[in-house]
């Protein structure tokens, strides 16, 4: 082959293959953000802020519960990283991981580390806590009047937004381990 030959060719597969390019690229712009478990280290992030307003409590545990329901649901893999703080200031991370087996079985992994102050007497005290903790089970339930009232089960397939309900995280021995 001459040199013009060659040319020819590669501006013919160029032509080609740029078409091509643009339709991936747009295609995968497309696809929704969500997490699959073929994306494994990519973590969705909220925040509250220390001096949060009501409305920026309940939207962002909303999104939490979403997040957790929807990927439970759906048996799909995920990462989410929740930042907040306590009624006192105290600032606390919570790493949830959904992990599915080839059964589509779950569980989710909880890491909670927070910092925390001492009061009164030992007021100059500072220390950090984590706890740890497997979920087996999630179940969401109405959002209960009061403190005291028994919670009511929601069905699997109901349709409802996330600022409707709570969701109840139970380890193996179906025992209540945080509620959200």
């Amino acid at each position: 082959m001459n040199e013009k030959t060659n040319k020819n060719l590669l501006v013919l597969i160029l032509t080609l293959l740029i078409p091509c390019v643009f339709v991936v690229l747009g295609q995968r712009k497309e696809s929704t953000p969500e997490i699959s478990s073929n994306e494994p280290d990519k973590v969705v992030h909220y925040k509250i802020s220390a001096t949060p307003t009501m409305k920026e409590v309940t939207e962002t545990k909303a999104k939490v519960r979403e997040f957790i329901w929807e990927h439970w649901k759906l048996q799909k893999q995920g990462t989410m990283k929740f930042e907040g703080y306590s009624k006192e200031g105290d600032h606390s991370v919570v790493n949830y991981q959904i992990k599915c087996n080839e059964n589509s079985a779950c569980k989710l992994s909880v890491k909670i580390e927070r910092e925390m102050v001492g009061r009164g007497k030992f007021s100059n005290e500072r220390w950090k806590e984590v706890k740890k903790f497997i979920v087996e089970t999630i179940d969401r339930v109405e959002i209960p009047k009061d403190f005291y009232s028994k919670r009511k089960l929601i069905l699997e397939n109901s349709n409802r937004s996330a600022k409707l309900y709570l969701i109840r995280l139970k380890n193996e021995k179906g025992d209540v381990v945080s509620e959200i």
